[in-house]
């Protein structure tokens, strides 16, 4: 308050400076004195200056100060560097069904780490990875650069993702070969899935019809939208689709065929990893069993 009111020359610009009143602004000021027992101010109708008491502590003020955020700096510097931080990316829809259950847990029993997360592609989050902008990223499997390492964590069956009154949905399970009948929405990312439904296909005589609008999707929830829409039908995990959005949508598994996604963690390679990344990847690869999975291969 008294740095406040020597720099303004005013109660009033001090008052709006420090987002107080200029009734205590003064009651400040003039506490300060009777305590100190000296005049700090000279008032006068005019104006507001320093008293040649007030100069000299004016001074040793101004050292206090500097002093306490010196004092703030140093520590505050200190505990950061003690916290370590693990800098995670995933696909948003990725992100919030596993990352986000597990964070709040690992962060409790490793409080001396710190977690911060992206949100990316797929693609994009490989590249965040070997670019050093990220540790560590969390994406379902694609096809990956030689410089980068992959550990899965977990395996989800696929199911079908059509329109809510879509043919599929009238019962809950559907053969393979009457869900390639329609057209189906798979992005040139989900390269093991395109190539499993493809063996179907050749399995049974059946000439697919994958969706050219779909091909370059690279969104979660764009690609459930565009099924939703009758657009085609999508073969994917069901697991990140928000409750909420699923009473708007058909979800339809398949009855004499088992196709999986695998997701897992992808760090560049070679390179010496942290303790606190090391710890993190452990954690997430541990957590597979608690999240209702089919594990096996693609």
């Amino acid at each position: 308050m008294f740095l406040a009111v020597s720099e303004c020359a005013s109660f009033s610009g001090a008052a709006k400076l420090v987002g107080k009143s200029q009734p205590s602004v003064s009651s400040r000021i003039k506490r300060l004195e009777e305590r100190l027992q000296i005049r700090l101010f000279v008032r006068d109708a005019k104006s507001v200056r320093l008293s040649e008491e007030g100069e000299k502590f004016h001074g040793d003020a101004l050292k206090l100060v500097d002093e306490m955020a010196m004092l703030h700096d140093k520590f505050h510097r200190k505990s950061e560097r003690r916290k370590s931080v693990v800098r995670v990316c995933s696909p948003i829809m990725v992100g919030s069904a596993l990352v986000t259950i597990s964070a709040d847990q690992f962060q409790e029993r490793n409080p001396g780490i710190m977690l911060k997360f992206a949100d990316d592609t797929p693609d994009n989050c490989v590249q965040r990875v070997l670019d050093g902008k990220s540790d560590v990223a969390i994406i379902p499997i694609i096809e990956l650069p030689p410089e980068a390492d992959f550990r899965l964590v977990f395996t989800d069956l696929c199911k079908v993702i059509s329109s809510s009154d879509h043919p599929l949905t009238q019962n809950k399970s559907a053969d393979i070969a009457e869900i390639l009948k329609y057209p189906i929405l798979c992005p040139n990312t989900h390269i093991e899935i395109r190539k499993k439904l493809q063996l179907e296909a050749d399995k049974r005589n059946i000439k697919i019809s994958f969706v050219a609008a779909a091909s370059e999707v690279t969104n979660y929830m764009s690609l459930v939208a565009m099924a939703s829409s009758n657009l085609g039908v999508a073969i994917t995990s069901a697991k990140f689709i928000p409750e909420s959005f699923q009473q708007g949508i058909g979800i339809t598994r398949i009855a004499d065929c088992k196709l999986t996604r695998a997701f897992g963690l992808v760090t560049a390679k070679g390179k010496n990893q942290s303790v606190a990344v090391q710890r993190f990847c452990d954690y997430l690869a541990n957590i597979g069993s608690l999240m209702e999975i089919a594990r096996g291969p693609i």
